[in-house]
């Protein structure tokens, strides 16, 4: 019997138990037998190494970051790699992605310093990630996690060289190799060799071709320090441009080395900014480059050597942007593609036409200068395919094109986005996923359905004509599930009862200049009221005090709390579709829609304005309306239903611009009418800034609620809101108008 530390049973093979206390396990793992405060903490009951599993549908040897999520289909945005303490778990996940082509991996977690927590549901962790990035941790273990019926560990490494196989046939282990095999499992991108124009020089450190090759590349360690400032860099980077999952840590680690290699005492770069011109300093400047580029932002056009690292040599953002197709005569043989940026900032054109002579095929591209060398190119030409092929036009490639194009041509052929034939091309399925996923004007932003007759005939072949599923199961993403109607509508229903889970993901947490202005409109507020000095001065104190900023912002956080889970109590129970409850719920989470300037606004963990108010009457008129613009909808219909609220109140007052109405409140008025009450006056204010640091009920609990409307171009706008707290006036907000008296 092989025998734990601790004198229990070990859960280890033969093979894994020699395996653990080998010095070169340890040297990666750390010492868990003599000094587990510094080794990994993914041990077992028995504080041995513990075995973990990961379910997938393919056989690999690296986790690649660019990669996450392509199983199940998930955005990148929890930005880590998934494993699980249970087998079965892990082999649910691995039968669900493919019943047939599925593998689980046994593998061993080196996560020296995570993020460690209880939490009953494997749902709702994107903050448990978001604080592991910002505080440095390197993972995260939550315990207890109900998932697929069983009670595991779940645990979520960020790097690939955290990983090791638990095969029991390693011998050596590699911090710095991102194969999960063993040390010499495969060249990985950290080593690789500069380009050629960077070989040229050397210095006394650094021999000319030093970084040549991988052998020599690999030569040239990093230090902790450097590579925790390059990980401090990737940090903040990825905050700034969440959707960039394909730059690694690897990819900079690259660039750096590649930096290293370039620097010579005969060849100085100009640093700008008074930064000394060390080797060092050179190889980070050009990380800043890289990442300044990454992110979309404008650099020398010369800047080209590191784009192999980089998706598409830039940020490409093929999420904010879409297209406008038009027709230069008619669409037998001709037809312009207009990208756009969401706030309509043309980003390029791409024009085709058949000449009517020869028939011969021509295109042009022409691309924004300030969005040059971001990829743009291969955007337009898969959408230009895409509107050929629609038409039925046979797509060819022009014999006149750059040598650019040609190689914009050869990236989509090679990624298996289209395929030629005799010079004509044409979008493969991969191709036509891709656009469905990427493009704006295809997503369900708000609920906006948008779904063509090419894509109903697609999904009538599997028995799914309702748009709303279509439209959802176009939202979530079709990679990595089988295209049959029952994987579509259980995927579906997994995704709405995610966002019943995690609704709380969706809330304010994080303060920001906002809550500045909010606590300074209340002390504005409150010196027009004529205030005590008391209670300004603690207003003010609001302002730098972190502990009374965080109960100020929790304020609205509780708001929020209370309007969304009327949503999601309601929806959980109600009858209605699961894609029209998922289209629906997701919208109001992630959106509010301004009926003034008629636009959407996204909202995140910042947004102190409240959720969209819920009304199962108004939810049902969409629904029968078969709205295909579910938020934009549902907010009209409630306005519109703002005349009838006013008619059925008490107008206290009267004058030629507007009424004073009265909303019932306080303790002699019955807890249902004030329920109905709350829920009018929230319809009523809804698009004003006072309606969102307290619920409506709340306001009425302690009295009576006063508002002056206002009637301009037939809209009523709600002008002056008076809360009473008995016969005192509680608090006065309003809206500047010429019409107030």
């Amino acid at each position: 019997m092989l025998l734990a530390p601790n004198g229990k049973q070990s859960n280890l093979t033969k093979e894994q138990y020699k395996l653990v206390r080998t010095p070169q396990f340890k040297a990666w793992f750390g010492d868990w037998e003599n000094d587990p405060q510094n080794a990994s903490k993914v041990v077992d009951a028995n504080g041995e190494p513990m075995v973990v599993y990961h379910g997938t549908d393919r056989k690999f040897t690296k986790f690649n970051k660019s990669l996450i999520g392509s199983a199940s289909g998930e955005e990148n945005k929890l930005n880590g790699f998934y494993f699980t303490s249970d087998y079965d778990t892990a082999k649910f996940y691995a039968e669900y992605y493919d019943e047939q082509k599925n593998y689980i991996m046994s593998c061993f977690l080196n996560l020296r310093k995570p993020i460690i927590k209880s939490k009953e549901n494997p749902l709702g962790i994107f903050s448990l990630i978001e604080n592991a990035f910002e505080n440095n941790n390197d993972g995260v273990i939550i315990k207890s996690v109900i998932d697929s019926g069983r009670k595991s560990n779940q645990i979520i490494a960020f790097e690939s060289n955290q990983i090791k196989l638990a095969s029991g046939e390693n011998t050596t282990f590699d911090a710095n190799n991102d194969d999960i095999r063993y040390a010499k499992g495969g060249r990985t991108i950290a080593q690789t060799p500069a380009p050629k124009k960077d070989r040229i020089y050397g210095s006394k450190v650094n021999k000319v071709g030093s970084a040549s090759s991988e052998k020599s590349a690999k030569s040239i360690v990093l230090s902790k320090k450097i590579i925790d400032s390059l990980k401090d860099k990737l940090l903040v980077f990825k905050k700034k441009h969440p959707s960039k999952t394909n730059i690694t840590i690897d990819d900079l680690k690259a660039v750096y080395r590649r930096g290293l290699g370039a620097y010579s005492s005969s060849h100085r770069p100009t640093i700008s900014g008074g930064v000394p011109n060390t080797r060092n300093a050179w190889a980070m400047a050009r990380v800043n480059k890289f990442l300044l580029k990454a992110g979309g932002t404008k650099v020398k056009k010369a800047y080209v050597q590191d784009d192999d690292l980089m998706e598409y040599g830039g940020e490409v953002a093929p999420f904010n942007t879409k297209t406008i197709v038009s027709s230069q005569s008619d669409f037998q043989n001709s037809f312009k593609i207009t990208l756009l940026t969401k706030n309509d900032d043309v980003i390029g054109t791409f024009a085709y036409y058949i000449d009517n002579e020869d028939y011969t095929p021509h295109h042009s591209v022409e691309v924004n200068p300030k969005y040059r060398g971001l990829g743009f190119g291969k955007e337009l030409l898969l959408k230009a395919i895409k509107v050929a092929n629609d038409y039925e036009l046979g797509f060819s490639s022009d014999s006149s094109m750059t040598l650019d194009q040609k190689r914009v041509y050869d990236s989509l052929e090679r990624d298996g986005l289209i395929s030629g034939y005799l010079g004509t091309f044409s979008l493969t399925d991969k191709g036509e996923d891709y656009l469905m996923e990427n493009e704006l004007d295809m997503y369900a932003k708000g609920g906006k359905v948008v779904v063509d007759e090419k894509e109903m005939l697609k999904f009538k072949k599997i028995g799914i004509s309702d748009v709303y599923e279509i439209e959802a199961i176009k939202d979530i993403g079709l990679q990595g599930f089988n295209f049959d109607k029952q994987t579509i509508l259980d995927v579906i229903n997994k995704r709405f009862n995610s966002l019943l889970v995690g609704y709380d993901d969706y809330l304010v947490d994080e303060d920001s200049e906002a809550i500045t202005r909010a606590i300074q409109n209340d002390i504005d507020a409150r010196k027009e009221q004529g205030d005590s000095l008391e209670n300004i001065k603690m207003f003010e104190s609001y302002l730098t005090n972190d502990a009374q900023r965080q109960r100020y912002l929790d304020s609205y956080r509780n708001t929020q709390q209370s309007t969304i889970l009327e949503w999601v109590n309601y929806l959980k129970q109600s009858e209605y579709d699961e894609a029209f409850k998922y289209l629906m719920l997701k919208s109001v989470l992630e959106y509010n829609y301004d009926f003034k300037t008629n636009k959407l606004i996204e909202r995140t963990n910042k947004t102190l304005r409240n959720f969209t108010n819920f009304d199962a009457g108004t939810l049902s008129e969409i629904y029968a309306q078969n709205s295909k613009y579910l938020l934009k909808d549902y907010v009209e219909l409630q306005v519109k239903n703002v005349d009838a609220i006013i008619k059925s109140k008490n107008l206290v007052k009267e004058s030629k611009d507007g009424y004073w109405i009265k909303f019932d409140g306080g303790s002699e008025v019955s807890q249902e009418q004030r329920q109905k009450n709350a829920k009018e006056l929230s319809q009523l204010v809804q698009n004003t800034y006072w309606c969102t640091k307290t619920n409506a009920k709340s306001q009425l609990d302690d009295g009576d609620f006063y508002v002056y409307v206002t009637k301009s171009d037939k809209e009523l706008l709600p002008r002056i809101a008076i809360r009473m707290e008995g016969d005192r006036v509680g608090e006065v907000r309003g809206n500047k108008s010429s019409s107030q008296d």
